[in-house]
């Protein structure tokens, strides 16, 4: 069942979709956070495909993206840190169980995921073709358009030194990464960096999807995602 929803984060209206499981409950639960600059659209598929398997799921906009009200060429990472961390609180309020919580991120949702791990309580997280930026929280998230962000990740000196691997290397859950074969907008070297790091997991896999690009753009590749993650989370919430 989708319930559709609407949270405030800051003066901004965010707005999402929890899918909720047939049964009583409480159910295990999984948190989407979506790439920037994207409606997340097929964050909600998977959440809805999630739900068909016994598991709660919710997806919301960051600001100024889908429905979710806001400017996002003004958006900064403060932004949408917060947003996903006002998020999180809302899930904690659902019918779920605390100690069965995942959360998927992908690209730049899949940085604020891993940013945000100091201050949430999660048995398992998915990243999906994650960014990583070594910068100041304030500045704004848009970076001009692919070929610009295609710069920004060729040089290391703009991301190797991420707070996010630092966090990944300090979770103690179950770590799966995601990998599109041909992304074209995040490289394999932030991938594989974030998978290096992640030393103190109790069970850590690397997945790609072959001939895939950073956005899952084919329904065949979608299908894909879809897949490993309900196969990954039914195995480890």
């Amino acid at each position: 069942m989708e319930k559709k929803i609407e949270f405030i984060v800051n003066n901004t209206i965010l707005r999402g979709s929890i899918f909720t499981p047939k049964g009583k409950g409480p159910f295990p639960a999984v948190i989407f956070f979506h790439g920037s600059g994207s409606k997340g659209l097929k964050y909600f598929e998977a959440a809805k495909h999630l739900s068909e398997s016994g598991v709660l799921a919710f997806v919301f906009n960051f600001r100024g993206c889908g429905l979710s009200d806001g400017d996002y060429l003004s958006q900064t990472y403060e932004d949408a840190f917060l947003d996903a961390k006002s998020a999180f609180e809302l899930l904690l309020c659902q019918n779920i169980d605390p100690e069965r919580i995942g959360v998927v991120g992908g690209s730049f949702g899949g940085f604020i995921a891993s940013i945000l791990l100091p201050q949430i309580l999660i048995k398992s997280l998915v990243l999906l073709n994650p960014s990583a930026h070594d910068g100041d929280f304030s500045e704004k998230i848009d970076m001009g358009g692919l070929d610009n962000e295609i710069k920004y990740f060729a040089n290391p000196l703009n991301w190797e030194d991420s707070k996010s691997f630092e966090n990944i290397q300090n979770f103690k859950g179950k770590f799966l990464i995601i990998k599109s074969q041909n992304d074209e907008n995040v490289p394999h070297e932030v991938l594989n960096k974030y998978f290096q790091k992640a030393i103190n997991t109790t069970k850590k896999e690397l997945i790609k999807i072959a001939n895939a690009d950073h956005r899952l753009s084919k329904d065949v590749w979608k299908e894909d995602f879809f897949s490993i993650i309900r196969d990954w989370f039914l195995k480890t919430l």
